[in-house]
């Protein structure tokens, strides 16, 4: 996925969970995690992706 394609994929996330207090949304190789007001977005590789599923 290049850096065009994860910007979308990113602001679709964020589109989903504006309105929403708390989110956790894993979209293949992305991760958004939203609390209140803050938002982190981060990617795994599929291997770090089992280990943030499994906790």
């Amino acid at each position: 996925m290049n850096g065009k394609a994860k910007a979308e994929a990113v602001a679709a996330l964020h589109a989903v969970v504006k309105e929403q207090g708390n989110a956790v949304v894993r979209l293949g190789s992305i991760v958004m995690i939203k609390k209140a007001n803050d938002l982190v977005v981060f990617t795994v590789s599929e291997m770090q992706a089992v280990v943030v599923i499994a906790t």
